[in-house]
């Protein structure tokens, strides 16, 4: 039988597990340019995350496909949230640069 609860419960859990793992890469990619040794920092950043997600979805799973695939979901949806919120926003130049572009296209249009 399918265990509804253990299935969203699991959800949440991968939700907060990608914010967790997310939150910490942008943190980290944000200090690293001030590091003393950036190549340890981001070592020692990547493997504390990924530790903590390995554990939780293993202590999460008991024995369930369903509730790892419920975790890995949530897992990338925050994801593909933090990647549409925090890309990296245009210079004014390359701003200018794509409105010339359009700017052309319309102008060949006729």
């Amino acid at each position: 039988m399918v265990d509804v609860f253990g299935i969203v419960i699991a959800f949440v859990v991968g939700l907060v597990l990608g914010a967790f793992y997310f939150g910490g890469l942008w943190l980290t990619l944000q200090r690293l340019p001030g590091s003393r040794s950036p190549h340890t920092y981001a070592l020692l950043s990547f493997f504390g995350r990924t530790a903590v997600v390995v554990l939780v979805v293993f202590l999460v799973a008991r024995e369930s496909w369903q509730r790892v695939a419920a975790c890995l979901v949530g897992f990338l949806i925050v994801r593909g949230v933090m990647v549409f919120k925090l890309k990296p926003r245009k210079s004014d130049r390359e701003q200018r640069r794509d409105e010339e572009r359009r700017g052309d296209a319309k102008g060949t249009d006729a």
